[in-house]
Parts: structure tokens; sequence; C-alpha cells
């Protein structure tokens, strides 16, 4: 069974630790660890959802099908979701959030603090005339999960 050899090395001689994996390897396990301890403790995965892809598409150079996007959020959590597909391209948009949204979290004009919830990067959405901008890079294959401080 080919499945066999990568199984036993998450299994690494029954310590379950992963300890025979390549680098890239154990910075996957680690990345679904860390996202998987996230979905069981948050509430806005459980409200409500709205894409913002499509208004990106439309509003932002450089964002094309290869990068999605979309919020989540509950009374006290609100989160922007970003994801690049790309497996080698790297970019560098500035996102934006539209006033719906915007208008729905009650966000004032002025400067929002992100956090990263997997890694804690600090970035900035920026309200302006009731729509958020958010300058990021995306590396290939880079997720985040920014939440409102």
């Amino acid at each position: 069974y080919i499945g066999v050899p990568k199984f036993q090395k998450w299994v690494n001689d029954k310590k379950f630790d992963g300890g025979q994996l390549s680098k890239e390897e154990t910075e996957l396990r680690d990345f679904y660890k860390r996202l998987l301890n996230f979905t069981i403790s948050s509430s806005a995965l459980m409200g409500p959802y709205q894409e913002i892809h499509y208004y990106n598409k439309e509003h932002t150079a450089g964002y094309d099908h290869r990068i999605f996007s979309f919020v989540r959020w509950s009374d006290d959590q609100k989160l922007i979701i970003i994801s690049n597909f790309d497996d080698q391209r790297k970019e560098r948009l500035e996102m934006k959030v539209p006033k719906e949204v915007v208008s729905q979290w009650q966000l004032p004009d002025g400067e929002q603090v992100l956090i990263d919830a997997l890694y804690g990067k600090k970035e900035v959405l920026t309200v302006k005339e009731g729509i958020g901008h958010l300058t990021i890079g995306l590396n290939p294959l880079e997720s985040f999960i920014f939440e409102i401080k």
C-alpha cells in the first residue's frame, strides 16, 4: 500500500509526534494543528459568512481567481480570511472590505488592528469612507485568518 511509508513517518515508532517528517511536512502538520485548534474556539466560524472575493476581483489590482477571501463574524469576533492558492506567485495587494461588511461590523473610519489567528502576524485595516483597506503580502499557498482586535 503506497500510503504506509508516509503514515509511518507520522506515527514515528508509536510516538505519534511526527518526528520523522521532512521540514515541509512538519510545517504542514503545524499549520493544520494551529488551524484545528483555532476552529474549536472560534465563535465567528459558526456565525454569518460573506465572500468578498468577487468584490476584490473588481476593485483590487492583481487580485484574481488564484486568491480567495471571505469574512465570518459573531457578536464578539470578526474575521477576514485570505488564501493564495497559487503555488508559485507572490502577491502584494490592497484588499478591500466592502461597505456593507464595514457597516454590519460597525467599524468607524480609522485604523483597526488585525492579528493573524494562526501565527500572530499584525496588520492594519484602514477604514476610509466606509470601505476597509488592507495592504497584504501573500506568499505562494499562504493563508491568513485575521481577527479585528
